[in-house]
């Protein structure tokens, strides 16, 4: 990649933290994915995003990924980071159209997940009872937010990150 595309990448991620898009990890993950798509369609310069096709993007990047392994949900976010820098550099008037916003997304299996009743319960149960026990900042804190987790359905890996 050409210093004026890392630049503008740079830009971009100045300007998604203008627009209050500050949460560090998405802003990454967006960067990461765009630099991963220009990786694999050999795009170098402004010329090169200029010169993008659906077609190249999906059988060149997405389609390859896929095959891969990456799942449709995995996918569909790299559609979006590209889609969003290019409306970034359709507002910057450096492109004129943006070919991601054609890109159909990509299938997302959703699992079923089996919720054991019994230890929602029992966890609901803990927190009752340690507040009860000792009424104070901390348990009504935790009874609080062990009741958003579960009412919100938050995953597993999203209450360690």
């Amino acid at each position: 990649m050409n210093k004026v595309l890392l630049n503008l990448l740079e830009e971009y991620k100045e300007y998604l933290i203008s627009e209050n898009i500050d949460y560090e990890k998405t802003i990454k993950h967006y960067i990461n994915y765009i630099k991963e798509g220009f990786m694999y369609l050999n795009v170098k310069s402004i010329n090169d995003v200029k010169k993008l096709n659906y077609i190249k993007v999906r059988q060149e990047w997405l389609n390859v990924r896929r095959d891969e392994g990456l799942s449709g949900a995995s996918l569909n976010i790299r559609i979006v980071s590209l889609k969003s820098f290019l409306n970034y550099l359709i507002g910057r008037q450096m492109i004129e159209n943006n070919i991601a916003s054609m890109i159909k997304p990509f299938p997302v299996n959703v699992r079923e997940v089996e919720v054991d009743e019994d230890k929602l319960k029992d966890m609901l149960k803990l927190v009752d009872d340690n507040y009860n026990k000792k009424p104070c900042f901390a348990t009504i804190r935790d009874k609080f937010i062990i009741n958003v987790l579960l009412f919100i359905g938050l995953r597993n890996t999203e209450l360690r990150d």
